[in-house]
């Protein structure tokens, strides 16, 4: 072996999506679990749940790994590069290797700017990783691999890329046994396909993941969802790009979960689905089959900026989809995109018309971020739209902050600020009137899983969203202890 003992690290992203602690990262799952199989050592040390970087080096020290490893996104990626930089301080014998999208986005510019790192991987490493490790091959002779070439003064070689694993089924599932279990959402990841064949000209994720869709064995997944269930866990998030480019894919795993009697399962399309892949008879066995909660990327609200993007759908396709799986009952969540290429104050407002026209769970209003190597970011270069400087904005701004990246002739940073701030204003007042049903729901799902039948689950998820619990918890201490007493359990239950 070359590596026997790896600590992987999943840094922390503060005030995005992903800084909560509550979920798990199905790609470093399928790096656990392949490092596993190969008999190699390894460990997962979370910073969204231990942000304090002493415990990181203490675990570091305890474990005592051969090889680090840190999964990087582009954003914020000046903060990883000096993590790594302060590892390489602290454990200067540790060799450390970098993954995730931002290295195979950057590849060896990565390298470069942080020469702590000794690795890069780029794409899918599941396999890269582990020859990495074992030894059997030079380093010269691993695809997917960035490395400095000792034999060169220290110069950086990359061997290429690796060739896109076409048959996911091989691939080890993950069983997330190197991770805290325990502390994380109850909600497992699962991963049906890869790749996304589109053009949205802002989307990284052909650069990380690729063109060509390769998709499992829907019986496979079911079986994987089977696994879990035996364990106790009844949530499901489809992390997929594209879960319903194929519908008989979904028809097939959605008989595959009534076959097995999977009772009280739920599963939600967080990552989001296409509006012109689905249609009322799959959205209705969807939701026969559990699925309770989908995301549309609806990004533009009238057909021109939807053309623009090269988004591949038509706004009347999308409403409709949206309108349907309102109408089935499902918790609908839309995102848009702020400053698209061609995008006016009018534009915004047909969009704000969409977010507004449904009764949907939730909706957001993204900042957009021109990503290197999409057509985004070269048409912004091309046309000198840049409002921050190129090599700095990647660690000043995200979707989340109110900070323009470009500007365009038709929309100024000025208002490109004012749309932010209006958009923002709208999605939390709907929050706050939506968030309730919403979590009743859930609510209502999750006593259902613990046995209880439809109509009781149903009473104590309303009285708890609807003010009713806590009224009367507040007015418990007036009372004896022994009614505190009886209803702590009912009470705890639906907390």
């Amino acid at each position: 072996m070359r590596y026997n003992r790896v600590l992987i690290i999943l840094p922390s992203y503060p005030g995005s999506f992903f800084s909560s602690s509550s979920y798990l990262d199905a790609g470093v799952g399928y790096v656990s679990e392949s490092l596993n199989v190969a008999g190699i050592d390894n460990v997962v040390f979370d910073m969204s749940l231990y942000p304090d970087r002493d415990k990181l080096m203490s675990q570091i020290q305890k474990f005592n790994p051969d090889l680090i490893g840190i999964t990087m996104r582009s954003l914020n990626f000046k903060r990883h590069y000096a993590l790594v930089a302060e590892i390489r301080q602290r454990f200067p014998h540790i060799h450390i290797v970098a993954g995730g999208p931002h290295i195979s986005t950057f590849r060896e510019k990565a390298l470069h700017s942080c020469p702590e790192l000794d690795y890069g991987v780029v794409l899918e490493g599941e396999q890269t990783i582990v020859e990495l490790c074992k030894d059997t091959l030079p380093l010269s002779e691993i695809w997917g691999l960035i490395y400095r070439n000792r034999k060169s003064d220290g110069g950086i070689a990359y061997n290429g890329d690796r060739p896109f694993c076409h048959d996911l089924d091989f691939l080890p599932l993950p069983t997330y046994s190197r991770f805290e279990l325990s502390r994380y959402k109850c909600s497992i990841p699962i991963v049906s396909s890869r790749g996304c064949p589109f053009q949205c000209i802002f989307c990284p994720v052909k650069k990380t993941i690729g063109h060509q869709y390769r998709a499992r064995n829907p019986v496979l997944v079911a079986e994987e969802v089977e696994w879990w269930y035996q364990k106790g866990y009844r949530e499901f998030d489809f992390t997929d790009d594209n879960f319903t480019l194929i519908p008989n894919r979904v028809y097939q795993f959605c008989d595959e979960i009534a076959r097995r009697n999977l009772k009280h399962t739920i599963f939600s399309c967080g990552n989001g689905i296409r509006a012109d892949k689905v249609d009322r008879y799959l959205l209705t066995k969807m939701k026969q089959s559990g699925f309770y909660q989908l995301s549309f990327g609806v990004e533009a609200g009238n057909n021109q900026i939807l053309k623009n993007i090269k988004k591949g759908e038509t706004i009347e396709e999308i409403e409709h989809a949206i309108a349907t799986a309102c109408e089935l009952g499902f918790l609908v969540r839309l995102t848009f995109l702020l400053g698209s290429p061609g995008e006016t104050w009018k534009d915004i407002q047909d969009s704000i018309k969409v977010a507004l026209k449904y009764p949907v769970w939730k909706f957001n209003f993204f900042n957009l971020i021109p990503f290197p190597g999409t057509e985004l970011y070269d048409w912004i270069t091309t046309n000198n739209y840049w409002v921050v400087d190129q090599e700095e904005y990647l660690n000043e701004i995200d979707h989340w902050t109110n900070k323009p990246a470009f500007e365009t002739p038709e929309l100024s940073c000025e208002k490109r600020i004012q749309a932010y701030e209006l958009t923002h204003k709208l999605m939390i007042t709907h929050w706050e009137k939506s968030d309730r049903n919403a979590r009743r729901l859930v609510l209502h799902k999750r006593l259902e899983m613990k046995g209880l039948p439809t109509t009781a689950a149903r009473f104590l998820s309303g009285m708890r969203y609807n003010d009713l619990m806590p009224a009367i918890d507040k007015r418990l201490p007036w009372f004896s202890r022994g009614l505190r007493t009886v209803t702590y359990p009912i009470r705890k239950m639906i907390s």
